[in-house]
């Protein structure tokens, strides 16, 4: 059976091991420019619609990196509201980074009606390497 002295030196180390973890995490985070942050999570958030968007034009779905991704413009549609307009721009491949290649300009909006792909424009990509 374990002592009371150990018990509290057991809770103790625990406590400074989960603290000493999470003072770890958030230093690392605050190296990270918060606009980075919010650049990273609207892409996560958009790439459902983007991925959806490929798979339309093309018939089935495509690869494409979001560390790659390109945010060409964001706009608020009316002053004091929260309606948006994204223009994001993917390259796409297939398996590890095969051709064909392309690059893909997805333009969505958010506004009363919700988020909707409002325009897809498909260009060819020849690799330099080719």
């Amino acid at each position: 059976m374990i002592n009371k002295s150990s018990k509290v030196l057991l809770i103790t180390l625990c406590i400074v091991i989960v603290f000493s973890s999470f003072s770890f995490s958030s230093s690392s985070l605050s190296d990270e420019s918060k606009e980075n942050l919010y650049k990273d999570f609207l892409l996560t958030f958009l790439s459902s619609y983007i991925a959806d968007s490929i798979t339309e034009y093309y018939g089935y779905s495509k690869s494409f990196d979001l560390w790659d991704a390109k945010v060409l413009s964001l706009e608020r549609l009316e002053q004091g509201l929260y309606y948006f307009k994204i223009i994001v721009q993917v390259k796409t491949f297939q398996g590890a980074h095969n051709p064909p290649y392309g690059i893909e300009t997805v333009t969505i909006q958010q506004d009363v009606h919700g988020i909707k792909v409002i325009d897809f424009i498909h260009e060819d990509f020849k690799d330099d390497k080719s």
